[in-house]
């Protein structure tokens, strides 16, 4: 059940855009919301990672990954949710992917944060994705 941290964030990106609830999936960067011309978009990368000596030896990782979420109201005067539903669909594309599911100790979403309108006419979402694994090492 070893992993290597680059297939977790393949298979991130694979579920994003997959998904086609996204124009566009920036992967490995977040642009700023004024930037980002297709929407709803998504973005992904990794923050931290921590690991552990677990038995026998082997490696444990607690990778910290975050997905932004981008939209923006159809006319400026709108003052819709145009967040929650995605949310949604991507923690649950999160929990039942079947790659996550068998190459990972667990897998959660464990903080999601918006802007409450903020940035309005955009609105963004930033889900925290915390997942634990037996790193896989190579040379």
């Amino acid at each position: 059940m070893a992993t290597r941290r680059e297939d977790i964030l393949i298979e991130v990106g694979r579920i994003l855009e997959g998904s086609k609830l996204f124009k566009k999936v920036y992967k490995n960067i977040t642009p700023i919301w004024t930037q980002v011309k297709q929407v709803p978009a998504a973005s992904y990368l990794y923050t931290t990672e921590d690991v552990e000596v677990s038995s026998g030896d082997r490696l444990r990782g607690k990778l910290k990954l975050m997905i932004y979420i981008t939209n923006k109201q159809k006319h400026s005067d709108d003052f819709e949710d145009i967040l929650s539903t995605l949310i949604t669909q991507v923690e649950f594309l999160i929990d039942r992917n079947e790659f996550l599911k068998c190459n990972t100790i667990e897998t959660l979403v464990t903080n999601i944060k918006q802007d409450g309108g903020i940035l309005h006419p955009y609105a963004v979402a930033q889900l925290t994705v915390t997942i634990d694994y037996l790193k896989l090492m190579e040379a």
